[in-house]
């Protein structure tokens, strides 16, 4: 067993380049922990494995725990929590292998904040995932879940208001996200037909948009789910399409 971070303690563990932890029982964070320990994992080793993880186990509420996954592989049969305090930031090269069939809890979770893809901080000042969080089941490790990130460096990211915001003002909403890297012209689509904006149908579109990162749709209509991707363009370069986002 790995175990650390319990009572009131602040513990920090690196597992660096070629580092192993190899532990066949489970690894657990703050475990039977009544005060508000907090335990951050910073992880590039090359394979890290245990039964399972405990990120908050029999804890306080006030305790939290993250894992930071830049490369290497976290090789575990099950992840489990009695809090919601806890967070796995992955990126680079980063994969997680887990046991059985969880992209659909997995999904959820990432849904919920607790996995996050290239988290960085945005053109607004929050922090926000910055790549897209890959789940697959019995393809690239039979039997087993893997998790990993993919970066688009070029793409539109950090939409305003957020993908899924309920409740969106009709008047007086600015749709704004940041940029790519090297974007000079974003070309905006936006419509209540999802199948058009994917297919960037030119109905849609309400571009070029030089050197923006916000733009002002007018009146919305109420009870509407409203659909808008932003590819973005370098001169001379292929347009980087970004993901399509709503909100209802």
């Amino acid at each position: 067993y790995f175990r650390f971070a319990g009572g009131g303690s602040h513990v920090v563990v690196n597992v660096l380049d070629n580092g192993i932890v190899d532990a066949d029982g489970y690894i657990g964070f703050g475990e039977d922990n009544d005060f508000s320990a907090t335990a951050t994992i910073n992880m590039s080793g090359q394979l890290m494995k245990g039964d399972g993880w405990r990120m908050i186990m029999d804890g306080s509420a006030s305790g939290f725990t993250t894992v930071n996954l830049a490369s290497g592989v976290i090789d575990t049969g099950y992840i489990e929590s009695d809090t919601d305090n806890w967070v796995v930031n992955i990126c680079g090269d980063g994969v997680w292998i887990v046991d059985g069939d969880r992209v659909a809890e997995t999904l959820e979770e990432a849904e919920n904040g607790h996995w996050v893809a290239c988290p960085e901080e945005d053109c607004f000042g929050n922090i926000s995932p910055r790549g897209n969080l890959m789940v697959d089941y019995n393809n690239v490790n039979p039997g087993r879940t893997t998790i990993w990130a993919e970066y688009t460096p070029e793409a539109a990211w950090a939409p305003q208001p957020a993908d899924g915001t309920v409740g969106v003002p009709s008047i007086g909403t600015e749709l704004c996200w940041c940029t790519g890297e090297s974007t000079e012209v974003s070309h905006l689509f936006l419509g209540t037909d999802q199948a058009l904006v994917e297919a960037r149908d030119p109905s849609t579109y309400q571009g070029p948009l030089h050197d923006v990162m916000c733009f002002d749709p007018g009146a919305l209509q109420l009870c509407t789910t409203y659909y808008w991707v932003v590819d973005e363009q370098e001169y001379g370069i292929t347009i980087t399409p970004g993901p399509v986002w709503s909100f209802p």
